[in-house]
């Protein structure tokens, strides 16, 4: 009964393992198969750099992009840091309707 037991133990620990090492595999395959877009890749391109250059030239190509908000903030931190060169002014940020233009234009009912 003990060894019966035995063997038990050692079929139920190799399935487990198996069934471990399968579902990190495809985790892994998935991982490998995502594709950055062009604005996710040069955004992570300029948080790695983390320079002022970097970080106006992505708010010059993607003024209104999905990080734009954080590029802004650094740029603000930045200069309050005394980082910009004289003369220099942060980007001010992308113009838009703003919320008071959107409720004047929204149809309200």
């Amino acid at each position: 009964m003990k060894r019966l037991w035995l063997y038990y133990s050692a079929v139920r620990a190799l399935l487990i393992g198996v069934i471990a090492t399968g579902s990190a595999g495809q985790a892994h395959a998935q991982e490998a198969s995502i594709e950055l877009s062009p604005e996710d890749t040069f955004w992570l391109d300029v948080k790695a750099a983390d320079t002022l250059e970097g970080y106006q030239n992505y708010l010059q190509a993607y003024p209104v992009g999905r990080f734009a908000s954080e590029a802004f903030r650094r740029l603000v931190e930045q200069s309050r840091l005394g980082r910009l060169p004289s003369g220099d002014a942060p980007p001010e940020p992308a113009a838009g309707p703003g919320l008071a233009g959107m409720l004047a234009t929204a149809d309200l009912y």
